[in-house]
């Protein structure tokens, strides 16, 4: 196989597979006498990564309060969350997929893994605040986070 004798019934050699790349596998069947042989190729894609594919996400967001409704998905774009009256501001701590995007909170960048600006709130109003991921390569995705204060107790 490839060019290595393997017995038959027994596992070949490692074959390193490269994400979006097809390798050709040869598998040369030969005779016992060595006289006949027939060949057979077997052709394997690996998928890229879905950090490749989509190298404009998020692999988390952390709020300074309250907690999403929904668990975090990197390829869900709207969350919801009502923090209690109490709480006057929020941050939100994005966390790249990819190193090399760019996080952009309500118009200020933001490093992956670090808080963003205070963003203040006012009971009883609803708040979009807009996390923009850009790649490298100048994809971008939208996230959104509807942050709810409740009113005066």
């Amino acid at each position: 196989m490839n060019g290595y004798p393997v017995a038959s019934g027994s596992p070949s050699q490692s074959i390193d597979l490269e994400e979006g790349e097809t390798e050709t596998i040869e598998i040369v069947v030969t005779s016992e006498d060595g006289t006949n042989s027939i060949t057979y190729f077997i052709y394997v894609y690996r998928n890229l990564s879905q950090e490749r594919l989509y190298p404009a996400t998020l692999s988390s967001i952390t709020l300074s309060a309250g907690s999403f409704d929904n668990e975090f998905d990197p390829y869900t774009w709207d969350y919801f969350v009502t923090v209690p009256y109490e709480v006057e501001s929020i941050t939100v701590t994005p966390v790249a997929s990819v190193e090399t995007a760019t996080i952009n909170v309500e118009g200020f960048n933001v490093a992956s893994g670090t808080p963003s600006q205070s963003i203040n709130l006012i009971a009883g109003y609803e708040y979009w605040i807009m996390i923009w991921v850009t790649a490298e390569d100048g994809t971008e995705n939208l996230y959104s986070i509807y942050v709810t204060r409740e009113e005066l107790p």
